[in-house]
């Protein structure tokens, strides 16, 4: 994850995030399956359900210039308005499908960022030796009501990715950024907005 302290920027890195791969430039995004299953204890709470609620998984690899980037589990209520999914699986977009959906924007209302070693099936679509480092990052969306629609688990090799957190009253900032090294060293800005 680099020798920096954490109160300064890494310096020897693109800065490319979270927010450009979803529009696009440069990745391509791959469905590996979608399934109907039951909320464990985490998503159970981060959707506000009962503990085997119903959800619908999205599983998809995110590719730069043919080297896997992420691999993703997107999760979506199945007691809901099922647009959203099948948005996001017509699209493969978060952004995308909540425009399409006709959800609009939603807020971005946590974010838990863990280090651990990756299963089997992860390294597998890493493109990575199993029990290797990886980066995972919890993110849980909600609605202009509040309601959350969205929850997601991103998992990212360790030696490709470097995140920065800023704080939402911070000048200039308004974001949570995401930097990654990808192998084509494409640049960009975050704007998952904390709204």
């Amino acid at each position: 994850m680099g020798g920096h302290r954490a109160d300064e920027p890494p310096q020897h890195r693109s800065r490319y995030t979270l927010n450009v791969m979803d529009e696009g430039d440069g990745l391509h995004r791959r469905l590996i399956r979608a399934t109907r299953g039951a909320a464990d204890g985490q998503i159970a709470k981060d959707f506000g359900v009962a503990i085997t609620a119903a959800i619908i998984e999205i599983e998809t690899v995110a590719e730069l210039d043919g080297a896997a980037l992420n691999f993703e589990v997107h999760r979506f209520r199945a007691d809901r308005d099922l647009t959203l999914p099948y948005a996001f699986l017509l699209w493969l977009s978060i952004a995308d499908a909540f425009k399409a959906s006709g959800i609009g924007k939603c807020k971005l209302v946590a974010a838990r960022l863990s280090a651990r070693l990756s299963s089997e099936a992860e390294a597998r679509y890493l493109e990575q030796a199993p029990a290797r480092p990886v980066l995972q990052i919890e993110r849980v969306h909600v609605d202009a009501k509040g309601v959350p629609v969205h929850c997601s688990t991103s998992v990212f090799p360790a030696d490709r990715i470097d995140v920065m957190l800023q704080r939402p009253d911070a000048p200039d900032s308004g974001c949570m950024t995401g930097g990654i090294e990808p192998p084509s060293g494409l640049t960009g800005e975050s704007a998952d907005t904390w709204e």
